[in-house]
């Protein structure tokens, strides 16, 4: 079974539609283990980049994640690692 859903966030003076999220739950994958990199877009501002990632995550029973790691690679091969624990 796939549920489909919509988030839209709101203001005082109304919903913003233009900023509507929509995604999909399977409760076919539940408890399998299964992780899926969905999401992904970044903002480049004039002293900083953001870097917005999305997961799909269905852990085992009585398991967790203990940390995510992103690898950044250039021409050169792997530049950085960034650890993100405790989410």
């Amino acid at each position: 079974m796939i549920y489909k859903y919509s988030v839209t966030p709101a203001m005082p003076y109304g919903l913003l539609e233009e900023y509507t999220v929509t995604n999909y739950i399977d409760f076919s994958k539940i408890g399998s283990g299964a992780i899926d990199f969905n999401t992904w877009k970044y903002f480049v501002g004039e002293n900083a980049l953001t870097l917005t990632l999305g997961l799909e995550t269905y852990p085992e029973d009585n398991m967790g994640i203990a940390e995510i790691a992103i690898e950044f690679y250039d021409n050169q091969g792997c530049a950085a690692v960034y650890h993100i624990q405790n989410k």
